[in-house]
């Protein structure tokens, strides 16, 4: 993609370029084009082939900007569900004071306590559903009365566990979440394939029918020109007495048509670069594009129903929707059913303390020697009991999981229609498209027939009118066939999703 990038710069540059040396430049720019489809006097021109104009909409299309942030918003979000698997850690204080005072005796007579601690602790949470926590509290206390250390200090180191051995226990459901959320990221990757693929889409189509556009308005020019000619001819001929009036008013008819004509396919012109520009990113509408490929260049193999097929399941983005939405049903039956098993817990500390030394270091350092010590086990067991939400969740689950399952069966069968559709519209476009070259080159030999016909009298100047008439036909039948196929071939590459294949686009990592 990044070739491309770099020529829809250059190209950007350019246009820009051009706009700002409008008022010396558009005289040479509409000289430049061909005269017979000519840009209007004062207008500037640019050349643009289809690659670069999918260039610059890889980087200024709006479609493509928002799946953009959309990916880079899928990803910040896989990365949150990472965390639950990262170590917490937290840091606690608290300051304590009591004051007791002695039956029979005044305040100062009183025991008074002041007490301070600080606890640090980090916990994990592992895949097998564990959560593993080491917990630190150093402890000081301050006697007024009745204590012979005054202030003593302790330390206590706390290693627990809490294992589910039932619901909610092993890797494969603690990590089902995890899952999900990579199922997630990798369908935001196709839609954002997806985009990518509908925006290429949209400019091929649009720049097929901006080429459409200009070889209307080429056939209409020439179209004109041929009935002025024989409108100068019949307007010499009524002078000098050769011709009846109601000759010389159907090919004054004929000329005006022709005249309607060409305004139609200049406005048809207008409307096609102002789509093309849209899709580019807008701007710069006064500056006319000139497509340099044309719809006779688009080669490629007779495609095969079973070939197209093939491709389309192993490239086809929907298909693998379908797929990775009967993962997550999958995923969510399993859940389900763990969920619908008792709850049970099993839980176990082990801890090492030292208290009533004389200062923090003592209490850090002796606290390692295992002074003193204890242990707790512990198991607990929940059982809900009678009809309850966790086995309605999983008979949901299971619907779901059969429901997807059949729309991706119903996904393949409808994708070979579809490709079936799409083969067939290929192959019948190919054929139409050398039908039409022959009709085109028979009905231009036709009318170069009737004209030397009718310049000797032959025939009436009905005839002739009619015999351009079917050459402006054949013509216009012609360049509508050859985008009929281009089109068909735009819809198969995007069914089979090899667009972005045709210009080396990549998907980011």
């Amino acid at each position: 993609m990044s070739r491309y990038y770099l020529r829809a710069t250059i190209l950007t540059a350019s246009l820009l370029g051009l706009a700002v040396v409008l008022p010396v430049n558009a005289t040479a720019a509409a000289a430049a084009a061909p005269a017979s489809i000519a840009a209007p006097a004062g207008r500037p021109t640019i050349n643009l082939s289809l690659n670069e104009a999918v260039a610059i909409a890889l980087q200024k299309n709006f479609d493509v900007k928002t799946q953009d942030l959309t990916l880079a918003n899928n990803k910040e979000t896989y990365n949150s569900a990472k965390l639950e698997y990262k170590p917490t850690m937290s840091v606690g204080t608290s300051f304590n004071g009591s004051q007791n005072g002695a039956t029979g005796s005044s305040i100062a007579a009183s025991d008074h306590v002041d007490s301070q601690s600080v606890t640090g602790s980090v916990s994990q949470k592992i895949p097998t559903g564990a959560v593993v926590s080491l917990t630190s509290t150093f402890l000081s206390r301050s006697n007024t009365a009745n204590s012979p250390t005054t202030p003593s200090f302790g330390r206590l180191l706390t290693l627990s566990v809490s294992q589910p051995l039932l619901r909610g226990a092993g890797t494969k459901y603690n990590l089902t979440s995890l899952r999900n959320s990579k199922i997630s990221l990798d369908q935001s990757f196709l839609s954002y394939k997806t985009a990518l693929i509908n925006t290429v889409g949209s400019i091929e189509t649009a720049y097929t029918n901006l080429i459409l556009a200009r070889q209307n308005l080429e056939i209409s020019r020439q179209s004109l020109d041929l009935a002025k000619q024989t409108y100068d001819e019949q307007v010499s001929r009524s002078n000098a007495g050769l011709v009846t009036p109601i000759n010389l008013l159907q090919s004054e008819n004929n000329y005006l048509s022709s005249q309607n004509t060409l305004l139609t396919r200049q406005l048809a012109l207008t409307n096609a670069e102002d789509n093309l520009r849209l899709l580019l990113g807008g701007k710069d509408y006064d500056i006319g594009i000139v497509p340099t490929d044309d719809l006779a260049s688009e080669k490629m193999d007779i495609p095969t129903v079973e070939g197209s097929y093939r491709i389309t399941l192993e490239n086809g983005v929907e298909y693998k929707n379908a797929k990775f939405s009967v993962e997550t049903a999958e995923n969510s039956v399993y859940t389900a059913k763990s969920n619908r098993k008792p709850t049970v817990n099993l839980t176990g500390s082990v801890t090492t303390s030292d208290t009533g030394v004389a200062n923090w270091g003592s209490a850090y350092h002796k606290v390692s020697e295992n002074s003193n010590y204890g242990w707790s086990l512990g198991l607990t067991v929940n059982v809900p009991l009678g009809e309850r939400t966790d086995l309605i969740n999983y008979r949901r689950a299971l619907n779901s999981l059969e429901s997807a399952k059949i729309s991706l069966t119903k996904f393949e069968e409808t994708t070979l229609v579809s490709v079936r559709s799409a083969v067939n519209t290929v192959t019948t476009s190919i054929k139409s498209v050398e039908l039409s070259v022959k009709q085109a080159e028979l009905s231009r030999q036709t009318y170069e027939a009737d004209k030397q016909r009718f310049d000797v009298g032959a025939i009436t100047i009905r005839t002739l009118n009619q015999s351009q008439s079917d050459l402006d036909t054949a013509r216009f039948n012609l360049v509508a066939a050859r985008l009929t196929l281009r089109n068909a071939i735009i819809s198969l590459r995007k069914i089979e999703n090899t667009t972005l294949d045709r210009y080396s686009i990549k998907l980011p990592e």
